[in-house]
C-alpha cells in the first residue's frame, strides 16, 4: 500500500511508538500531522520526519482556547461526578447508599445540533456510571 501524499494524524507523536510511527510514515512520503503535549520534543520529531524526506505539520492544531473549552466542559459534566463519587464512596458503602447521575440523550450518538464536547462528556458519564455500579455493587451501593 502506498502512503504517498496520504494524510496521517499521529497522537502522542513526541516520543516512543508515536514518534517511530511518525518517522516511518514520513519515509513512506505521507503527510504526517503530529500531535503531542510536549512541544519541544514534538518539534524534534517533526525535524526527523523532514530529514527523511517527509512532510510534518507540528504546530498547535487545537488552539489553547479550544482546549480550555473542552477541559471546562469535561470538568463540569464528567470530572465533577467522578470526583464526588470517589470522595463519597466510603460513606455510600457504609450506608448502602445509591448514586444517581443525570446524563443526556446527547450521549447516545443520536445526531443533534449540540456541542460534540458535551456529547463526549455525557458518554463518558454513562460509561463511568456503569463501571462504578459494577465496582460498588459488592458493597450494596
Amino acid at each position: 500500500m502506498s502512503f504517498n501524499e496520504k494524510v496521517v494524524l499521529v497522537t502522542g507523536a513526541s516520543k516512543g511508538i508515536g514518534a517511530a510511527i511518525s518517522i516511518k510514515f514520513s519515509t513512506e512520503k505521507a503527510n504526517v500531522i503530529l500531535i503531542s503535549r510536549d512541544e519541544e520534543k514534538l518539534q524534534e520529531v517533526a525535524q526527523k520526519c523532514k530529514d527523511v524526506g517527509g512532510f510534518a505539520a507540528s504546530e498547535s492544531i487545537l488552539s489553547k482556547n479550544a482546549l480550555k473549552v473542552f477541559d471546562d466542559i469535561m470538568a463540569v459534566h464528567l470530572r465533577a461526578h467522578v470526583l464526588v463519587t470517589h470522595l463519597t464512596a466510603p460513606y455510600l458503602t457504609e450506608t448502602k447508599g445509591c448514586i444517581i447521575n443525570i446524563s443526556s440523550i446527547a450521549s447516545t450518538g443520536i445526531c443533534m445540533r449540540i456541542n460534540s464536547q458535551y456529547s463526549t462528556s455525557k458518554a463518558g458519564l454513562d460509561a463511568f456510571t456503569r463501571s462504578i455500579a459494577i465496582e460498588l455493587a459488592p458493597y450494596g451501593v
